[in-house]
């Protein structure tokens, strides 16, 4: 089989208009080639909702999902941004921050308590200052901690049937999928996970993408005219079972573009990642450069054994 190489053979910024997308090229599952800045562009134009998933911790995503964030933004009306890392509770600091006089991303990350809901804000301050910039509405998309260890412990019975229904867990999920997902969610946390927490994440998993769905579809209803825009992990942007597995069971008139952000350089079967019936996991795949410092560290290292909650 012919193996194919993602690569950027320069920082696009350090060559390129600045119209460019600096973190590399751009695949697409459906031409399976890379494609144009504009042809990219275009298929986000007609999408209702995009889906921008990210490796946490790494500086080369969230630079990428700054720049289509205000890619789109100068293409129309000001995208909705709905947000992992913020639960509900958030809500409230984020409208008052940004309707203060001069909203800024460092005043965001303290309005909010960032460093209580999640780490590093360093790395997203791009992609709330590019949110903040555009004027666009930022919306909290996960559940609260409360919450996520009601469902934890009790799965989706654990909440009223409005609730469920709202997250989409009223509905069946294909057992092959829930295979899938396990064994995903074991070998994130590098083979520790003992199988009989595996039940209660996955309960989680779902719950998440749910609250995210229920987000981006409230975000569409308000406004309508305007991309409703998810940063989150990559697990939560796959077709096969993440956010667009939820929408197309709760909203399925909604046209959605999931992105996913991949290594620069890796030589691969498939240039978007696949799943394990071998369909694409993602509308589009953009390479980013290896980060700096000799490569990727090593998510394993000094992880031990995982106990279940």
């Amino acid at each position: 089989m012919l193996r194919l190489t993602l690569f950027t053979a320069t920082l696009l910024a350090a060559a390129a208009p600045a119209s460019a997308l600096d973190v590399g090229e751009i695949w697409s599952a459906a031409a399976q080639r890379t494609v144009s800045l504009a042809d990219f562009d275009a298929a986000l134009a007609r999408a209702d909702v995009v889906i921008l998933g990210e490796i946490h911790d790494h500086p080369g995503h969230h630079t990428g999902q700054a720049q289509i964030i205000r890619r789109l933004a100068a293409a129309g009306a000001p995208p909705v941004v709905v947000l992992e890392m913020l639960p509900a509770s958030a809500q409230p600091a984020i409208d008052a921050h940004r309707a203060g006089p001069d909203p800024d991303a460092d005043g965001f990350a303290t309005a909010t308590a960032w460093d209580e809901h999640w780490f590093g804000f360093g790395l997203y301050r791009p992609v709330i200052a590019a949110a903040l910039a555009a004027g666009a509405p930022i919306r909290a998309g996960d559940l609260d901690v409360a919450d996520k260890r009601s469902i934890g412990r009790g799965g989706p019975d654990a909440i009223d049937a409005d609730e469920r229904r709202r997250l989409g867990l009223d509905r069946p999920f294909p057992e092959q999928l829930s295979s899938d997902l396990g064994r995903v969610l074991i070998e994130a946390h590098c083979g520790k996970l003992p199988e009989a927490a595996v039940p209660a994440m996955i309960a989680v998993q779902r719950a998440r993408d749910g609250a995210m769905a229920a987000a981006l579809r409230a975000a569409k209803a308000d406004a309508p005219n305007s991309t409703a825009v998810l940063v989150a992990g990559e697990g939560h942007a796959r077709h096969d079972w993440g956010v667009p597995f939820v929408l197309r069971e709760t909203a399925p008139d909604l046209v959605t573009v999931a992105v996913g952000f991949v290594e620069a350089g890796r030589e691969t079967d498939a240039p978007v990642p696949t799943g394990a019936d071998g369909a694409p996991l993602f509308d589009f795949a953009v390479a980013v450069p290896p980060r700096g410092g000799g490569g990727n560290p090593d998510p394993c290292a000094g992880i031990g054994e995982a106990a279940p909650k």
